[in-house]
């Protein structure tokens, strides 16, 4: 396994994990020969905690958001395989060199990718997932929301993402991952290796959007919607289509209820009735039962 591997870790005011996230890579059983810390516009202490390793190389811009970061990384990448981890999550120990191997001996696969288990502020785990069993990743399992993860659970292979016209789509404000996997997977294949791949770190930083919820089930469905065209002509398509719709709704929609409820909680009139209203349009069977089980528990 020579091939050169890369990590590029954008990053916005995140000196509280970076430290750790680079410290991840860096206990890698395979070397990662390449670590690029991408400071989204930080006031932080992020540069000094990048540059405090010699290993990392270091970039600055003014405040664009995730995806112009991590496009940024990717044009500054010289490797042939790259992770895209963000600067509050961990990597386990073997996770290069199992995905490196098998990229190697998988010269036609596009990405291979697993699943996560989720980790407190303390980097304990908290949640841990039995991973599922995905036997044929493709185009269908991204359409049917099976195999949607952080892209930090993701290796790629270089040269296919630097075909792609976007990488990450920078006019996308949620759900711009899903994006890059649907267009990703109707071109190249791509593997799951069914074991865990990333320590997603939840934190109050990572859960305050007030409505964030809704905007990521908006896009969601409107990423599923520009796939029209590539289905139309297959029924399996088409189903595995209705099929994602279904699963986000029914996965969002309750969480995106308990967004209102927490807004009416505190008095947030205007924020609630806008996504009262938004919800009703995007699910009302799901948004209806959700609200009638809230209020069952209640009496």
């Amino acid at each position: 396994m020579n091939s050169k591997f890369s990590v590029i870790i954008p990053c916005f005011n995140g000196d509280d994990f970076l430290k750790d996230s680079i410290e991840s890579v860096l206990k890698q059983t395979h070397k990662v020969e390449e670590i690029i810390v991408v400071d989204d516009g930080s006031t932080d202490s992020t540069k000094q905690i990048a540059l405090s390793f010699p290993e990392v190389r270091y970039f600055y811009h003014d405040n664009q958001g995730v995806s112009f970061s991590r496009n940024r990384g990717i044009s500054e990448c010289l490797g042939e395989y790259v992770i895209f981890l963000d600067a509050d999550d961990l990597l386990p120990q073997d996770r290069v060199k199992e995905d490196c191997r098998f990229l190697d001996e998988n010269k036609e696969v596009g990405y291979v990718f697993g699943w996560v288990d989720v980790i407190d502020e303390k980097g304990i785990r908290k949640e841990l997932t039995k991973p599922k069993n995905i036997i044929d990743a493709g185009y269908p399992t991204i359409l049917e929301g099976h195999a949607t993860v952080p892209p930090g659970a993701v290796t790629f292979r270089v040269a296919y993402l630097r075909r792609l016209d976007i990488v990450f789509d920078a006019n996308i404000c949620a759900a711009e991952d899903f994006d890059l996997y649907l267009r990703f997977s109707r071109i190249y294949p791509i593997y799951c290796h069914n074991r865990i791949a990333l320590y997603y770190r939840r934190h109050q930083s990572n859960l305050s959007a007030s409505n964030g919820g809704i905007n990521t089930l908006r896009s969601m469905l409107e990423r599923l919607n520009e796939q029209n065209e590539y289905v139309r002509n297959s029924k399996g398509l088409s189903r595995s289509l209705s099929n994602g719709r279904k699963h986000w709704k029914k996965l969002l929609g309750p969480r995106c209820v308990g967004q209102i409820v927490m807004a009416m909680k505190d008095r947030r009139w205007k924020a609630s009735v806008g996504m009262i209203i938004s919800l009703f349009r995007l699910c009302p069977f799901v948004f209806m039962a959700s609200l009638i089980q809230r209020v069952v528990k209640r009496i």
